[in-house]
């Protein structure tokens, strides 16, 4: 019994080797692309403020008025 094939072996060469491809160029592709965004961006956005603060401490509410921190305790009794 003899039949011909859907595909000949070329046809499945070069689909193997277009995978291949595709597997390559997407995370190629993506890092490019992410390369180039980043040469957009103006140095004033690439700006980071650092985390730590050397400062002395601060309590943020005050009573107007006054220049001590406000007393939570007092306010419960």
């Amino acid at each position: 019994m003899t039949y011909e094939s859907l595909i000949s072996y070329e046809q499945l060469h070069m689909m193997v080797l277009a995978f291949l491809a595709t597997c390559i160029a997407i995370p190629v592709g993506s890092f490019i692309y992410s390369w180039i965004i980043s040469l957009t961006h103006l140095e004033s956005q690439k700006i980071v403020v650092p985390s730590y603060d050397f400062g002395p401490e601060r309590d943020p509410i005050h009573i107007m008025g006054q220049h001590t921190p406000y007393d939570w305790a007092q306010e419960i009794n």
